[in-house]
């Protein structure tokens, strides 16, 4: 395998540029997956029936707290990646474990959230607008979940390959 260190390791070898190509495939079909749920959330917002509205539903705490630990939580990830390119193994380790914890502390928000949503009565055959929420939302918890998989196997599979 012909390696051509004046680039960046990801671009280094060909079968990392078709990793990074097919990483740029997959991240097409998630704004495809989630433009399409976002835009049924927004057409069907007002479509309440006799269920619970978003401003009775929607409680700001709950929101910060999410948005805390998804925006932190990309910030950590990024300081992860970076430290595995300065093999900076500890640090790498330390990053990950974060970004795991902030990705459980989310999800943990989120489920918490949608009890709540189910003990007001709000559930997916309430109205099309909590249909297009539960879906939208679930899909979103689906995959920081399998994030939360996919990361320490795939720390494990680098680790092995070494």
């Amino acid at each position: 395998m012909k390696i051509d260190n004046s680039l960046p390791l990801e671009y280094s070898t060909e079968e990392n540029r078709l990793k990074i190509f097919g990483f740029w495939i997959f991240l097409g079909a998630e704004i495809a997956l989630f433009a399409t749920l976002f835009a049924t959330y927004f057409v069907l917002v007002d479509g309440t029936g006799n269920g619970p509205t978003g401003e009775h539903l929607f409680k700001l705490p709950t929101l910060m707290f999410q948005t805390i630990f998804l925006l932190t939580s990309s910030f950590t990830i990024g300081l992860g990646i970076n430290a595995m390119r300065l093999g900076r193994q500890k640090a790498t380790i330390g990053f990950f474990i974060i970004t795991l914890i902030l990705g459980l502390g989310f999800l943990g928000v989120e489920i918490y959230e949608f009890v709540e949503y189910v003990h007001e009565g709000a559930t997916i055959q309430t109205s099309a607008f909590l249909s297009s929420l539960f879906t939208l939302l679930g899909t979103h918890g689906a995959h920081v979940t399998l994030g939360l998989f996919w990361e320490p196997s795939s720390s494990c599979r680098s680790k092995s390959a070494v």
